[in-house]
């Protein structure tokens, strides 16, 4: 036996009541409902007819029947007139009147915008038309109002085109729909990581990426990308002036991942979040230790050329001096006295970085 709630065979009720005997100027097929079940799926689309046992809907051209005691709840979810516009849209697409059918698509989503199927057929005539920026645009608002349209080959379709032309911004947004719209989706984790290296890598978008790459290594610390994700998240800590944060978060990449090809990038960004903090000594150990690491020549070059830089800490003015052109310079044990073209500076070296403390101008 059947036991509906009273608010649910109302529901039923009257669309089927509305679909009967008010469908003036309503064709046949033109309610577009939303199927709530209880198992936390929805099922979007026209509705066609109900009994006491099953609700009839027009999916994309296939008839779904839903058994009343699966749902939890119906909504209708765009209106006649919208729903009109997309009828006669199609029927302008059957005579291959496209730009016509896009006007009236477009029209459709102004009167209702959250007719995902409006949404969802532009996107497919702009990607025939090989206009893929709009295409992703619609089809990411299609996923967004009605989750039921799997679009995720779309966007992963989209992205493999954007990288072929290094659209790497484009190609990131693609993913960043995926991993959005469909989190349990299985692509889910490798689109939230693609969108991530991107943005991080390709883009230097550092701070979109690092927002980014902690969502995704918190849904899904067992992927893939995880063991990168956790070696770039302090190289953009680095990058985003978190030098403190950086060296925690590297610290334990390195103890964690004794084996990983990203150790000596690891290494090479703690050093540098060292120099941010003036620990040059600290900053030229942990150089070295990458130089001798790694077997890529361009790598090690570059990391030579900082920790050379390293062994020299350069004051100006934001540190301190009175002026940047130096005129002498005087050492009385742990004191050096400099002086410039606007005054005389004391300064402590008795720690590693110096302290400046007194000023005295001409």
């Amino acid at each position: 036996m059947i036991f509906l709630s009273k608010v649910l065979k109302k529901k039923v009720i009257v669309l089927v009541v509305l679909f009967t005997f008010f469908s003036v100027g309503i064709s046949y097929g033109e309610i577009s409902v939303s199927v709530y079940l209880r198992n936390g799926d929805r099922v979007t689309g026209r509705w066609l007819n109900a009994d006491n046992r099953v609700i009839r809907i027009d999916f994309n051209g296939q008839e779904i029947l839903v058994p009343l005691d699966e749902i939890s709840d119906i909504s209708i979810t765009s209106n006649a007139i919208s729903e009109k516009y997309l009828r006669n849209a199609e029927d302008l697409l059957k005579l291959g009147l496209r730009n016509q059918a896009k006007e009236l698509l477009r029209l459709s989503i102004r009167e209702s915008p959250q007719n995902a199927r409006a949404y969802f057929q532009l996107a497919e005539l702009f990607q025939e038309d090989g206009e893929t920026d709009d295409a992703v645009k619609y089809f990411g608002l299609a996923a967004a109002v009605d989750p039921s349209y799997d679009l995720s080959e779309k966007f992963i379709l989209s992205a493999t085109a954007y990288l072929s032309k290094n659209e790497f911004a484009k190609a990131a947004e693609s993913y960043i729909l995926l991993f959005e719209n469909y989190p349990e989706h299985e692509q889910c984790a490798y689109a939230g990581y693609q969108a991530a290296f991107l943005l991080a890598e390709k883009v230097k978008a550092f701070d979109q990426a690092l927002e980014l790459l902690m969502q995704v290594s918190e849904k899904f610390p067992e992927s893939d990308g995880y063991e990168r994700a956790q070696y770039l998240i302090g190289n953009l800590q680095v990058e985003t002036n978190q030098a403190e944060l950086a060296i925690s978060t590297l610290t334990n990449f390195i103890l964690t991942y004794t084996t990983s090809q990203w150790l000596p990038y690891a290494y090479t960004m703690r050093g540098r979040a060292f120099l941010k903090l003036h620990q040059n000594s600290e900053a030229i150990t942990d150089f070295t230790t990458a130089i001798e690491m790694t077997q890529d020549l361009k790598l090690q070059q570059e990391i030579r050329q900082m920790r050379d830089s390293s062994a020299w800490m350069i004051y100006r003015v934001s540190d301190g001096l009175p002026s940047n052109k130096v005129k002498a310079i005087a050492v009385d044990g742990t004191t050096v006295w400099v002086g410039t073209s606007k005054g005389l500076t004391e300064a402590d070296t008795s720690s590693a970085f110096w302290e400046i403390k007194t000023e005295i101008t001409t």
